[in-house]
């Protein structure tokens, strides 16, 4: 008996070469790369909310360069970048308005010293006239006593009298006239020498304060953002450079409203490109700053975020100043990751 075999259907035959399933690996890292691009998206937009990550920036305390009046710039002892000692000269200006000012000062003390002088003449030619004009008086006085009693006996006439009594007069009068001016002289002199000694004062401190147009340092440390040059007009209190001094710390600005706390005393690492650091929170600042340029978000209004101090550890090869640094916890993936490819 014979069976009867189906028809083999020429898209399934035995000898057909099978073509093995493929792509499960593509399609993992397919998947992979997919969730790292999600990852990385809410990281990039959300991610400060949910662990520390914060922008910040090396820096210094710094000590302003500016002048207490209007002044030119003559020049620059020191370039971006400069060490400066303290007390050392950083910029030397020169001001028509102090020179008008310690020209009319000065005019003002001559004045003074001169009417000073007046008054110690006067002074001392009056000390000298007073003997004399006592014993005249005195001796007037005496005069006219032996006058009146010859009057009574009647043994002087009447112009003899007359003229004792008017040379008595005129010798009070001269000596009350030279004790007035006494007592005038003895009034005005300690007004005249407190003026003197206050224009001397004024004169004295207009002179340190324009330290013959040189401006110093009043730190060690490095010279940057200097912001003139020779030949400018700078007005009062405006900066012309900085000095920063002390040791170097990160300024980094960290979100407010998120999950986490930052607290003083945390480790963090401060990551700037492939070179890693470690450090710790120094102090939370009351205040939250609007972010610099570098640190605005683009597309987006005036960022602010609380200012956060961070100290480096010691013995570390500190980045150069104002470079731009990210702030995270110590054991961070990308702290672990970075530590790691550089062994």
């Amino acid at each position: 008996m014979k069976y009867i075999r189906k028809p083999q259907r020429v898209d399934a035959l035995r000898t057909e070469p099978r073509v093995r399933k493929r792509g499960r690996l593509g399609k993992y890292v397919y998947i992979v790369l997919l969730l790292g691009v999600v990852a990385w998206m809410v990281d990039l937009t959300a991610g400060k909310l949910f662990y520390l990550k914060a922008e910040g920036m090396v820096t210094r305390e710094a000590a302003a360069i500016a002048s207490e009046y209007t002044a030119r710039i003559v020049s620059l002892e020191v370039g971006e970048g400069s060490p400066v000692e303290r007390g050392a000269t950083v910029v030397r200006v020169s001001s028509q308005e102090m020179a008008e000012s310690l020209a009319r000062m000065t005019t003002e003390l001559v004045r003074y010293q001169v009417q000073l002088s007046e008054l110690q003449l006067r002074k001392g030619r009056i000390e000298a006239m007073l003997p004399d004009a006592r014993r005249r008086a005195k001796v007037s006085e005496e005069e006219w006593r032996r006058v009146e009693q010859f009057k009574e006996a009647g043994m002087i006439t009447i112009m003899q009298r007359a003229r004792v009594v008017h040379d008595a007069y005129d010798s009070v009068a001269d000596l009350r006239q030279l004790e007035l001016e006494a007592k005038l002289i003895a009034a005005q002199m300690p007004e005249l020498e407190r003026s003197v000694k206050r224009v001397q004062a004024s004169i004295d401190q207009l002179r340190a304060v324009y330290g013959d147009g040189a401006l110093v340092s009043p730190v060690d440390g490095t010279a940057s953002e200097v912001r003139v040059e020779p030949g400018a007009v700078v007005r009062p209190g405006e900066p012309i450079l900085r000095i920063y001094h002390g040791e170097s710390f990160v300024l980094a600005y960290v979100p407010t409203g998120t999950l986490y706390s930052v607290k003083p005393g945390d480790r963090v690492h401060i990551r700037t490109g492939f070179h890693v650091l470690t450090g710790y929170v120094e102090t939370l600042l009351p205040v939250a700053s609007q972010l610099p340029q570098e640190f605005q978000k683009a597309f987006q209004g005036a960022q602010r975020e609380q200012l956060v101090r961070v100290r480096f550890d010691p013995g570390q090869e500190l980045p150069p100043l104002f470079t731009t640094v990210e702030v995270a916890w110590d054991l961070s993936p990308v702290a672990l990751l970075l530590r790691g490819l550089r062994g």
